[in-house]
């Protein structure tokens, strides 16, 4: 399917009859981060936490049809030949981390590297979620997340419409 795009600022005045599209609604926006210098060497998932801070985020859908979008950024220091996976963990239960997914990986004597994963929930409920990030990193080597605490940041977003293109 093409699609057309519209410069509304431009060119056109007057009112639109019974249009026909519709850009979506975001219902809240909530925020996290955790900015504290900390390095984790472990081969299975962990918790993403620094000193009392943990990579994570609340939200409590106003529909259960809302579907909620996540987005999550790591800032990360490691050796050569490093790198690290993420997991998105919804209520403490595993819900999104692509399959042999590297974030990143050095190739250098040392690499530095900021990522970002999104992924988009449909939790069909109403009740407090809390969305949290994990970690491994690849054959348990130490990694530095946060270094010279840049934040690690989570993003949540209640997704109230939404527009699907199928091409």
């Amino acid at each position: 399917m093409a699609q057309t795009f519209l410069n509304l600022a431009q060119g056109v005045t007057g009112t639109l009859p019974n249009a026909n599209f519709s850009g979506g609604k975001i219902g809240q926006l909530i925020w996290a981060e955790m900015d504290v210098d900390t390095n984790i060497a472990s081969g299975s998932f962990v918790d993403l936490t620094g000193g009392s801070e943990t990579l994570q985020a609340t939200i409590t859908p106003s529909a259960t049809s809302s579907k909620i979008f996540i987005s999550h950024t790591i800032q990360a220091s490691m050796d050569s030949n490093r790198g690290y996976t993420t997991q998105i963990n919804r209520n403490n239960s595993p819900l999104y981390g692509p399959n042999n997914q590297k974030d990143t990986y050095g190739d250098g004597n040392t690499h530095a590297q900021r990522s970002t994963i999104t992924y988009l929930d449909s939790p069909t409920s109403t009740l407090s979620l809390t969305y949290k990030i994990k970690v491994k990193t690849d054959g348990g080597a130490n990694v530095n997340f946060s270094k010279d605490n840049a934040p690690c940041m989570i993003y949540l977003m209640e997704v109230l419409a939404w527009y699907i293109n199928q091409q």
